[in-house]
């Protein structure tokens, strides 16, 4: 639970990182280099989706797993569907020029039921092992600082001050709170570690094939 709870922190502190694009230098290679940054990300994410089938397998049968997994790419599936916001921005051009501020704000509150999504996962993984927490945490960490940015470059475009656009991402990564708090209920319910870790195995794999590899293959194309 405490290793959770400082990974949680972590992410939050990460949501601080747009001020770094105040800076024309930092900004320029940022921009730059996203394609690579999304890359990395995209690799990270297919570790830790093996690494949580591979832990899931221990316990569940192969059958359970293909459900559940099948499960949380489904669920994620209909989230973006019905919540486009909820794909991750990757370039601060994709948000709507007509009407900025609603647009930025949907797009908050879609990243908000994303990190409650991250929290929940992140107890699970720990109780598993600290090298499998580790390595979940770094992956949200690697995507979430990429999502951060293009999300203060989204809120400064709809007219938000530099201070409030950090402050509106901070508050918003701080729902992965209540993402832990969730998942410390679950983890309660005897068997739920490995049905947690398929579900979220599923969802890695949504937002690894929908999300991170068009938009990384598309820009080395």
């Amino acid at each position: 639970m405490l290793y959770a709870s400082l990974a949680a922190l972590a992410v939050m502190g990460v949501s601080l990182i747009g001020v770094i694009t105040t800076y024309h230098a930092v900004r320029d290679w940022v921009a730059h280099n996203l394609h690579f940054l999304v890359s990395l990300s995209a690799g990270l994410f297919v570790v830790v989706t093996y690494g949580l089938l591979q832990e899931a397998s221990s316990t569940l049968p192969l059958q359970g797993i293909l459900f559940w997994t099948l499960f949380g790419f489904g669920v994620v599936y209909t989230i973006s569907t019905f919540l486009p916001e909820s794909h991750h921005h990757h370039t601060d051009d994709e948000c709507c020029p007509e009407e900025p501020g609603p647009h930025a704000w949907r797009i908050l509150a879609a990243d908000a039921i994303h990190n409650i999504g991250d929290g929940i996962i992140l107890l699970p993984a720990f109780l598993v092992s600290v090298p499998l927490g580790i390595s979940v945490t770094i992956g949200i960490l690697i995507h979430e600082a990429i999502q951060e940015i293009s999300e203060f470059f989204i809120l400064k475009r709809a007219g938000l001050t530099t201070g409030q656009a950090l402050l509106q991402n901070f508050l918003v990564s701080s729902t992965i709170l209540i993402g832990v708090i969730i998942s410390i209920f679950l983890s309660t319910i005897e068997g739920i570690e490995p049905i947690v870790l398929s579900v979220a195995a599923g969802a890695f794999i949504f937002v690894i094939f929908k999300d991170l590899l068009p938009h990384s293959i598309g820009k080395a194309g």
